[in-house]
């Protein structure tokens, strides 16, 4: 009703077709707009609205659509009359949260991965500098020949581009002084100048390229690294582990032959502490604890948050705590982190406010620390990356789980979104290879994604944690 209000007091004229209509209301509009007595109808995807009229010119997507079907659908009412139609999509990073909310309440759970899935693919179908006729006839398996269609937003030029020439550079560089042998995380690790046992080992963080890209995060080159793949610039190749190839198109752009470009992306919107926010923090501060922690996780061969989350030097910044008491207070400090890492902190601080007598340290009570009597959580995210930092480091699935104190089903499931996000997960380490291919022909047998008639199939001889990674690492193959 909003969109419609609006576009009414615009001088619009427009109708609304939605559920919280009387089903004569809708009739009527609908029968309106076939008659064209209104130009515009407002309809939600969901209810379903039928449209027969040969002679729509506009399709207007003011939501991100949850799958690529979906949204070919409905485009497909434009121009039915064979003259020109347009269709715009407005698409914000804002929409994903609202669709993934309506896809965790699917209580199947491959019906939840299959609803990922396609929203993934709708994300990359919004996001990469590609004609658009052309992936949307790759996606449905035919072949288009031409570069450019000169009718998307892409071919016609009506979108802004941003030249990506130089970290496309590093990205093929890093490629290519690996002989073209690593996949996904791998690449990324390399290019971040990740310290990870595994580039290491290979010697990787003596090539050049190690660490030219340190300057932005891994998800950063991540989205690049599949920008690249749907331009065609690399390719996935090897089963059942695919590593990157580098493209005659890539080349070219390595070699200063040709330039990349991809779509402008919007920056997110970040709030502005004030002094009236409960919040703040000193700045500077905050760059001492994360230079003493930078130093201990080099001593440990660990990420940095591994040691402490930023939210936890935050707190420390606000609060000041100078007694391991205090210090176990502060969200993410354990008994074991304080055991191991307390005393270095706890002297910094003393040492900061030593050297800086004018500050202010603000009474402590119990309402002031957000780890009181509450678990402590991380940051969505935060958790996963952990687990796959201690499996570069070669842990087992046990291993990690006793580590984390987590359940190996918890463990599992992080491999799981590992796996399917790409990262460069040594599947034989998890499963035997053999045992892997006798799961896998069970999925596909069954045509369906639950765990639960694998595990059965197999009269329990199958964990659920090895039918779950299997699922994992056959929908990460067959998705290519």
């Amino acid at each position: 009703m909003e969109t419609t209000a609006f576009l009414v007091s615009k001088g619009i004229k427009a109708l609304p077709y939605h559920a919280g209509l009387s089903s004569e209301e809708r009739n009527r509009n609908h029968e309106a707009f076939n008659r064209d007595e209104s130009p515009v109808i407002v309809a939600t995807i969901a209810f379903g609205l039928g449209i027969d009229k040969s002679n729509v010119r506009f399709v207007v997507h003011a939501d991100l659509p949850k799958n690529i079907e979906s949204y070919y659908q409905e485009t497909g009412r434009g121009g039915r009359d064979g003259e020109p139609a347009h269709c715009l999509l407005f698409f914000s990073r804002g929409d994903i949260p609202k669709i993934r909310y309506f896809i965790d309440q699917l209580t199947d759970e491959g019906e939840r991965f299959i609803a990922a899935e396609k929203l993934n693919q709708v994300v990359e179908y919004a996001s990469h500098n590609v004609c658009r006729r052309r992936r949307l006839l790759e996606f449905f398996g035919e072949d288009y020949t031409y570069e450019k269609c000169s009718a998307c937003d892409i071919c016609t030029g009506s979108v802004e581009q941003i030249d990506i020439t130089g970290d496309v550079q590093i990205i093929m560089s890093a490629i290519s002084r690996t002989q073209q042998r690593f996949g996904i995380g791998h690449i990324s690790d390399i290019v971040t100048g990740a310290d990870t046992k595994r580039v290491r080992e290979l010697k990787h963080n003596e090539i050049k390229t190690y660490g030219a890209g340190k300057h932005k995060d891994k998800k950063h080159w991540r989205f690049l690294i599949n920008e690249l793949l749907a331009q065609d610039m690399l390719r996935h190749e090897g089963d059942p582990y695919p590593v990157l190839k580098i493209t005659p198109k890539g080349f070219n752009v390595l070699y200063g032959k040709e330039d990349a470009k991809a779509l402008k992306r919007g920056e997110p919107v970040t709030k502005t502490r004030t002094g009236h926010d409960p919040g703040q923090y000193d700045d500077a501060f905050f760059e001492k604890l994360r230079s003493l922690r930078k130093k201990i996780a080099d001593e440990h061969q660990v990420p940095p948050y591994i040691i402490f989350s930023d939210r936890t030097l935050h707190e420390m910044c606000r609060h000041f705590p100078t007694t391991l008491p205090d210090v176990r207070r502060i969200s993410g400090v354990g008994d074991a982190k304080l055991e191991r890492y307390g005393e270095d902190f706890v002297r910094e601080i003393k040492k900061h406010l030593g050297d800086n007598p004018g500050i202010s340290v603000p009474e402590r009570r119990p309402s002031d620390f957000d780890s009181v009597d509450r678990p402590k959580t991380k940051k969505k995210g935060e958790t996963v990356e952990e687990t796959y930092e201690l499996f570069k480091l070669g842990l087992s699935l046990e291993d990690i789980a006793k580590q984390r104190n987590l359940t190996p089903s918890t463990i599992a499931a992080h491999l799981e979104r590992l796996i399917r996000k790409g990262h460069d997960i040594d599947v034989d380490r998890l499963i035997n290879p053999g045992k892997r291919k006798e799961i896998e022909d069970v999925f596909l047998s069954l045509g369906q994604w639950n765990l639960n008639p694998v595990v059965e199939r197999f009269n329990s001889a199958v964990s659920y944690e090895e039918a779950r990674l299997t699922r994992a690492w056959l929908l990460r193959k067959t998705s290519g």
